[in-house]
């Protein structure tokens, strides 16, 4: 559009300046040719005058009259002497007399514009004459003039052809520009479709080369290059992730084994207690791993989201008995608004690991002997139907600078909760899981409570429990 707009503006500029050049010129030519005819004109009268008896004055019969009229092939003439008075005019005047220029100095010769005794508009030429040896006031004033109708209507019809001329000239301009610019900017809309293929699982797209102008070719090529050097990265990337995933996992299953084992024949509190604690820290790895893992395995492609239905009450049940031991600890108190059921088309696998990263993250980082809210809700329209999940914990310490860096690698606030055993890992994973899921990760601060928000659920069937009987919405 840009180009066509400037292309047609500096068109129509250049053919306005065109035509009033073009104007001028006819104008000037078409005008001085006809100037020319007039001057003629009344130099022949001049001579004619010259050449006649001293006294001219129009009689009854005058020769020199009926001469002009025969030799003279103009429409409108009149002579006058020094005083005014008229000498002689063409019959075409009538009883009225020619104009006179306004300011008209002797031996001068002026053309000018006047309305003709007819009352049409005519050009007229005036000239000065001076003839000593005739009786008659010094000098003469010879006005000749003619209709300029015919003149103003050729300039007319000139203006129109040059008018329509330049209106085709800009529509078929804008036309040939529009065709051309998508021509050559097609290869352009050929190069982004291929590139708006590519995605994180397939960054394997070559544009052709071939089919490239040869403006575009060097830009392809770079493009391909860096793309091929962007997947190595996220292949590197990725390979990376598997292998410390895939080994990791195994000496964690060992470490489990013998907590576990220690843990089943130990006898000392102490170490009961410090048994307990590394299995805990064990399990808290151990879903760490499988979650970068799982989410390796997601981003690369090589698993798809697998939806089914998935109860949130359950899957919230499930995971408050294995915190029971944290929340028990921390004297938290657990108040929950959750329907009897609430049934959500989701991944169970992807869904479970967020949902328990984010109640982690409310036990752990909970104030002591606090509240700790959980709610679920729908949200019910013509098109959809939606659920969303919150949990919300006291966290008088966060600010909204905080909840920026909420889902950042190995972030973690420097307060008295430092001594947290966490790696930093929880919210980006979740972040990750939540986008791969499709679903939206919301935090927010409400009255020093940190609300963590999972929203655009989709919702299947809630029941809620009532006192008389269940009701399904």
């Amino acid at each position: 559009m840009r180009l066509t707009i400037t292309l047609c503006v500096g068109l129509g500029v250049m053919l306005a300046a065109i035509f009033v050049s073009f104007d001028y010129v006819i104008g000037a030519e078409t005008f001085g040719r006809f100037d020319a005819g007039l001057e003629t004109q009344a130099r022949a009268i001049a001579a004619i005058l010259a050449d006649a008896p001293r006294d001219i004055t129009t009689g009854a019969v005058d020769p020199l009259n009926a001469q002009l009229q025969r030799e003279i092939r103009t429409d409108f003439f009149q002579v006058w002497d020094g005083n005014g008075k008229s000498l002689q005019k063409s019959d075409s005047c009538g009883a009225d007399n020619l104009r006179q220029p306004k300011k008209f100095e002797a031996r001068d010769t002026t053309f000018y514009n006047a309305r003709l005794p007819d009352g049409l508009l005519g050009r007229a030429v005036a000239l000065r004459l001076n003839l000593p040896e005739h009786s008659y006031a010094q000098p003469l004033t010879i006005v000749v003039s003619e209709q300029r109708e015919e003149i103003d209507d050729l300039e007319r019809y000139a203006h129109y052809a040059l008018l329509i001329g330049i209106v085709l000239a800009l529509l078929m301009t804008t036309a040939l520009a529009a065709i051309a610019v998508q021509r050559g900017l097609h290869p352009l809309e050929r190069f982004g479709a291929s590139a708006a293929l590519l995605t994180p699982q397939n960054l394997t797209t070559d544009f052709d080369l071939a089919a490239m102008p040869q403006e575009l070719a060097p830009v392809a090529r770079t493009l391909n290059d860096a793309f091929a050097r962007l997947l190595a990265a996220v292949e590197r990337e990725r390979g990376f992730a598997r292998a410390v995933a895939h080994e990791l996992r195994t000496p964690l299953a060992v470490m489990r084994t013998v907590t576990e084992h220690s843990l089943s024949h130990s006898e000392s509190d102490s170490a009961r207690k410090s048994l307990t604690t590394l299995l805990t820290t064990v399990d808290g790895m151990t879903r760490s791993v499988d979650g970068l893992l799982s989410l390796v395995r997601y981003e690369a492609g090589l698993d798809q989201i697998e939806e089914e239905p998935v109860e949130l009450g359950g899957l919230i049940t499930s995971q408050l008995g294995l915190l029971q031991q944290r929340i028990g600890a921390r004297h938290l108190r657990i108040l929950s608004s959750v329907p009897k059921e609430a049934w959500v088309l989701s991944d169970t696998a992807l869904l479970e690991r967020i949902v328990a990263n984010l109640l982690v993250n409310a036990v752990d980082y909970a104030e002591q002997d606090s509240d700790l809210f959980i709610s679920i809700d729908n949200t019910e329209t013509a098109d959809s139907n939606v659920a969303s999940l919150e949990f919300r914990n006291a966290a008088p310490s966060l600010t909204e600078q905080d909840l920026q860096h909420f889902g950042e690698r190995y972030w973690r606030k420097n307060d008295e909760n430092e001594t947290i055993p966490h790696g930093g890992l929880g919210l980006a994973l979740t972040r990750a899981l939540a986008a791969a899921l499709g679903v939206e990760l919301e935090f927010a601060l409400h009255g020093g409570y940190l609300c963590a928000r999972i929203t655009q659920l989709k919702a299947i069937a809630f029941i809620h429990a009532q006192s008389d009987a269940n009701q399904e919405s």
